[in-house]
């Protein structure tokens, strides 16, 4: 979980994090800054939970932190989140999409995917 800011004014732009579900797949979620304070106290990593009433929509971001992508979920006024009773599934907390070594100098030129070194 991470907080995005602009790049100019340091201003809060949103609160970013991947949800991962129990088959590992992942999706980045965004708080947008209007609904922040709605959520502080409920989000926290390495918890499970369970989230409703969000929207869904194509990502369009100049950079990506999922591999693939393609959607985002934004949470909204209406977003439901609760915590749920059982912590004890398995879930990753963390997730890594490897890729063979040769793409990474092509991958470094494009900022759509994250890529470390």
């Amino acid at each position: 979980m991470w907080t995005a800011k602009n790049f100019v004014t340091c201003d809060v732009r949103s609160l970013d994090m991947l949800l991962i579900d129990e088959h590992g797949d992942q999706i980045h979620a965004v708080v947008p800054k209007e609904v922040i304070h709605r959520f502080t106290e409920q989000l926290h990593e390495g918890e499970l939970i369970h989230v409703e009433k969000f929207n869904v929509s194509t990502n369009n971001a100049t950079y990506r932190p999922v591999a693939e992508g393609e959607l985002k979920i934004y949470f909204n006024i209406d977003t439901v989140v609760k915590k749920l009773e059982n912590q004890d599934v398995f879930i990753p907390m963390h997730k890594f999409s490897f890729v063979d070594f040769s793409d990474i100098p092509i991958r470094c030129h494009k900022p759509k995917y994250l890529t470390g070194n």
